[in-house]
């Protein structure tokens, strides 16, 4: 059995970071939740996507951030690609919280090359906790071989109606 619900949340644009990304990086951010029993596995978690508006500085990628809990491990996932790395597979990507300060997100390449793991989940979805609007993302990420920096913007939206969710499943933050 799953469950799967969708909830729209305000534009990030709506709402001023210290960190000015390009207008196309100011869609709507979309919270998608999943809770997945198939009775051989079962986890929950909740993305943050961006809705794209004409231009997708995300190419044929979804850009989505997925908080999820695993037998009461939390993890986060930033899906943007193709990943750079810094050496071998680990690299940093860069995070802003409102109008926080940048701080470094150490992460782990996913073999696949499409995403990263971050070091410190709960560092993140603490801080996630703590912000008032969203966040804004600086990744690496390749195009046709080329080096793109991304700067994606996501609204905090609904993200604290899961947290007895995550709690109930073993993950508190």
């Amino acid at each position: 059995m799953a469950y799967h619900a969708v909830g729209y949340n305000p534009s990030p644009c709506d709402y001023p970071l210290s960190w000015n990304a390009d207008s196309d990086s100011c869609d709507t951010t979309l919270t998608d939740f999943e809770d997945f029993d198939d009775g051989f596995d079962k986890w929950i978690q909740l993305s943050f996507t961006r809705e794209y508006g004409e231009y997708d500085t995300c190419g044929t990628w979804n850009c989505n951030v997925a908080i999820w809990c695993e037998k009461k491990k939390l993890g986060v996932n930033l899906w943007v690609g193709p990943a750079q790395t810094s050496s071998g597979y680990n690299g940093s990507a860069r995070v802003i919280f409102d109008k926080g300060a940048s701080k470094n997100l150490p992460y782990t390449l996913f073999s696949t090359r499409q995403g990263v793991g971050l070091k410190n989940p709960k560092a993140f979805v603490q801080s996630l906790v703590k912000a008032k609007e969203g966040f804004v993302l600086k990744v690496n990420t390749f195009d046709r071989g080329r080096r793109q920096d991304l700067v994606l913007r996501y609204a905090k939206g609904d993200f604290l109606d899961y947290r007895s969710t995550f709690a109930q499943a073993g993950c508190k933050f």
